[in-house]
């Protein structure tokens, strides 16, 4: 574990954890008051009554007792005293760390929502999912440990040697020196044991990540009829848990075995110091059961002081991951003074642009131009890799360009922020993107204000209303994960309608008819004609058919636009995209 992200995890729990300093102050003001009681106070009332039984033995009962109710009393009153101290730092440690927590959970999704999709493409959804929540579940542990073992066993300690310093000075010093040699003992065997610690946490993302990305893809495994092979392959990765997992159990018994042996030396020399005193008659019996009451007490602490430092670095090896990703500066950000966003017209201009993705050596393009006029309608054909999902990639700012710009209506697109950029924008990808919400919220996401009415309006045009109204709870049926419960045809629909409702200048649809029937495509192109109207429409097809009315047809190679014109014009050209009709209509 770095000790970099240590510090920046503690950074991120500090700041906020400091926006709720009051309720921090109670918890740790208040823990010492119950603390104490329970230490010194109860103990000392136990060596008074023991010591008056002592004094009194073979005596009058009578007067014992009237010496004795003071003692009674005050140790009820203690007693509702405590009661009312733990309740109140009961509920000022619950609300200290619930409204971090909720922080924590907002700072983390926030962070997600930064990152670029390239980013998201290349990271297990599970895996991510699994770091996020331990993360902020790490904060709880770590509160708790610094809470109730660090600042609760240094006051046990304070107090314990305050108490004997009074009593017997020897012991005091026996049990400070004590207290450093076991504790640097714990210390330097946990530090040993965090390399097996951060093994056993990445092993555990690994499992995590590989169970979401099987569970995910379940349809692949089973139509390629794969199940022994994940079998086996996941089997390995179990394996690979297994052995760190048992690694580090057995290990962490060793840590327990040299806890004990350390506690022992340390009761059998007080138990002999005490017997000497006594033997000597410079202590009483009270003072020797307060004595063992406080080591009995911190003894029961210090016990844990081994698995609470595991604990603590388990907590921060679990955090790390995800403090690495929070670390990371999003590859898309918006700049520091951005433009107002004025996307209404939808003139779109590509002036010297290149691009090459990081992982590949050669560029996507170079020097590429490229000029739609607003309210043109666009298609863009060629085949896989020429750059058509590029261009809406680099339109959306999915990613940036490496140079030249983009404009939309005079405005470099680097210069607005994305937010206001992508709602000017409706965009139909090739697979739908669909919550697993009711199919209203799915269609409504193109306008949050949209009501019912105008939604069912929407579907109508799309062709999804007749579907809608034969599911089992017509627009409040919950689609699924991704959509699952629906049909190819139905999803595309359905993210169609909510591009429909969406309303934006610049609409791009990405093979957004490939899914669908002929009867279903048709009456979808009429729908799309409708919504493309008085909008710049980006259209990619593979199924030229889908294409032929556009404005103007780009042909794309390796990055270069090799061919435009219409439908007809293109074909009597006789060049690549005839070559492609051709082949199509064959």
């Amino acid at each position: 574990m770095q000790k970099t992200n240590i510090r920046q995890t503690l950074k991120y729990y500090f700041q906020h954890a400091k926006n709720h300093k009051w309720w921090a102050i109670a918890t740790f003001v208040l823990l010492p008051f119950g603390i104490l009681l329970n230490l010194v106070a109860f103990p000392y009332i136990i060596k008074q009554v023991i010591d008056l039984m002592t004094h009194f033995e073979g005596a009058d009962k009578l007067g014992f007792w009237s010496e004795l109710s003071p003692w009674f009393w005050t140790f009820v009153g203690t007693y509702v005293l405590l009661l009312l101290v733990w309740r109140l730092f009961d509920c000022a440690i619950i609300e200290f760390e619930c409204r971090v927590l909720k922080d924590l959970e907002r700072t983390v999704y926030s962070k997600l929502q930064m990152h670029s999709f390239n980013f998201f493409a290349n990271h297990f959804v599970g895996a991510l999912v699994n770091k996020a929540k331990r993360f902020v579940s790490s904060f709880e542990t770590v509160a708790d440990k610094v809470i109730f073992d660090v600042w609760g066993n240094f006051v046990r300690l304070a107090g314990a040697i305050g108490v004997l310093f009074f009593i017997l000075p020897l012991l005091a010093w026996i049990l400070l020196g004590w207290t450093v040699l076991f504790c640097s003992i714990i210390f330097s065997y946990t530090s040993y044991l965090l390399k097996y610690g951060l093994e056993d946490a990445a092993s555990d993302s690994r499992l995590t990540g590989e169970l979401a990305d099987n569970v995910t893809n379940i349809a692949a495994v089973k139509t390629f009829a794969r199940s022994a092979y994940e079998n086996l392959r996941f089997g390995d990765v179990i394996q690979d848990r297994f052995r760190r997992r048992r690694v580090l159990w057995h290990l962490n018994t060793v840590g327990r075995v040299i806890q004990t042996i350390l506690m022992m030396a340390l009761e059998c020399t007080f138990l002999w110091f005490m017997l000497q005193f006594w033997m000597a008659s410079k202590i009483t019996v009270g003072e020797i059961v307060m004595i063992q009451l406080f080591l009995t007490n911190i003894m029961r602490s210090l016990w844990e002081v081994g698995r609470f430092l595991q604990e603590l670095y388990r907590a921060f090896s679990e955090a790390e991951e995800m403090t690495e990703i929070m670390l990371l500066e999003p590859e898309i950000q918006d700049r520091e003074e951005t433009i107002e966003c004025k996307t209404s017209r939808g003139k779109i201009e590509f002036q010297n642009v290149g691009f090459s993705y990081a992982e590949a050596s050669d560029s996507i393009f170079k020097d590429f131009d490229l000029k739609i006029k607003a309210g043109e309608k666009i298609g863009l054909v060629g085949e896989s890799g020429a750059g058509k999902s590029t261009i809406t990639k680099l339109l959306l700012r999915f990613s940036d360009v490496t140079a030249g710009k983009i404009l939309i209506d005079g405005q470099d697109i680097r210069d607005l922020e994305q937010e206001c950029l992508r709602s000017h924008i409706a965009y139909v990808p090739q697979e739908p993107m669909l919550f697993h919400r009711s199919i209203l919220e799915n269609i409504q996401y193109g306008d949050l204000e949209a009501d019912r009415a105008t939604i069912e309006g929407i579907a109508k045009q799309s062709n999804a209303h007749n579907f809608i109204m034969k599911t089992s709870e017509g627009y409040d049926t919950l689609v699924g994960e991704r959509g699952v419960k629906l049909s190819g045809g139905e999803r595309q629909r359905i993210a169609i309608a909510g591009a429909m409702l969406k309303n934006a200048p610049i609409l791009i649809l990405d093979e957004a008819t490939s899914a669908l029937d002929s009867k279903s495509e048709s009456l979808i192109q009429q729908a799309l004609e409708r919504l493309m109207k008085n909008r710049t429409a980006i259209v990619i097809a593979h199924r030229l058919s889908t294409i032929q009315k556009m404005d103007r047809i780009l042909v794309l190679d390796q990055g270069k636009i090799i061919e435009q014109g219409t439908h007809k014009e293109l074909l009597a050209k006789g060049g690549k995209y005839a070559e492609l009709w051709k082949h199509q209509s064959e």
